[in-house]
């Protein structure tokens, strides 16, 4: 049987779970660390889009639940999308 080539992970969460499943594993340090690296730098990129995006999100639930819940939708798409590219 042919083995597959693990696929790299395309969004920030796959990233995170992708390093969590590294840790487990004792002898793959070394791909736990190149992940490490990928997480830490993709986390760096995007804290600041994430953190505006929180604040409009915030302000929009303390004017109303249903605007909230839309700006919400709207703030978690445009999230993926810059983090896809």
């Amino acid at each position: 049987m042919a083995a597959v080539p693990a696929r790299r992970p395309a969004t920030l969460i796959g990233l995170v779970l992708a390093f969590l499943t590294a840790l487990n594993r004792p002898r793959d340090t070394r791909k736990a660390k190149a992940l490490a690296v990928r997480l830490a730098v993709a986390a760096r990129e995007h804290l600041v889009t994430v953190t505006a995006l929180a604040a409009i999100d915030l302000g929009a639930f303390q004017a109303s639940r249903v605007a909230g819940w839309i700006v919400l939708g709207v703030c978690l798409l445009l999230a993926e999308w810059k983090i896809r590219g």
